[in-house]
């Protein structure tokens, strides 16, 4: 009979470093140009959103409040 290997073994050897995972190569300047590209297109879209919903929000709070003073009076 053959003997079985231990199923932890790996039948490859383990990568040398000729067989390093290649991975790019990040500079502080690729990292900041990146994030201010991302919120220069980011801040205008959510401050045009933040003013319609903004606006839309005064408009239902005026349909739905209680009107109190001289123009209560004068639509009843």
């Amino acid at each position: 009979m053959q003997p079985t290997r231990p199923l932890a073994m790996s039948v490859r050897p383990p990568p040398g470093p000729s067989e390093a995972p290649i991975r790019a190569a990040s500079t502080m300047r690729g990292t900041l140009i990146s994030f201010f590209s991302v919120l220069g297109l980011a801040l205008p879209t959510f401050i045009y959103f933040k003013r319609k919903n903004d606006r839309k929000a005064r408009e239902m709070y005026a349909q739905t409040r209680v009107k109190t003073g001289a123009l209560s009076q004068m639509t009843t």
